[in-house]
C-alpha cells in the first residue's frame, strides 16, 4: 500500500510481515499506539531527499511473547538519534515497557 499524505511528497510502500493473531484486549490499544507513532516516525524521517521507499511492520510470536520489528529503507538514524529527545518515542518507550512489559531498541543498518 502506498502512504503519500504523511510523506511529504514520497511515495512510500507499506508491507506487513507475518501476523499479530489475537491479542488480549488491554494490550491491544497500547501495541496499536506504539506501531502507529513508529510508523508515522519512519514514514516523516526517513526519506527526505528521496522520492520513494518502504516501511516493513514485521511481526512474529515466540512462544507467549510478540516481537515486533518496524524497519524502512531509508537514510537510517541519524548520529546523534536520541529517542528520548522526542515525546512520541518517549510515550512509546512507556508503552512497550510499562504498559506491554518488553523491550524497546533502535538498529542503525
Amino acid at each position: 500500500r502506498t502512504i503519500p499524505e504523511f510523506a511529504d511528497g514520497v511515495e512510500v510502500r507499506a508491507e506487513r510481515i507475518g501476523s499479530f493473531g489475537s491479542i488480549p484486549g488491554d494490550a491491544a490499544t497500547s501495541l496499536a499506539m506504539v506501531v502507529t507513532e513508529l510508523v508515522q516516525n519512519a514514514v516523516e524521517h526517513a526519506f527526505a531527499g528521496r522520492d520513494s521507499g518502504r516501511v516493513t511492520v514485521a511481526v512474529n510470536r515466540i512462544r507467549n511473547r510478540l516481537r515486533l520489528r518496524v524497519s524502512d529503507d531509508g537514510n537510517g538514524l541519524p548520529g546523534d538519534f536520541d529517542a528520548t529527545s522526542s515525546l512520541g518515542l518517549s510515550i512509546v518507550s512507556t508503552l512497550v515497557e510499562g504498559e506491554l512489559g518488553g523491550v524497546l531498541a533502535f538498529e542503525r543498518s
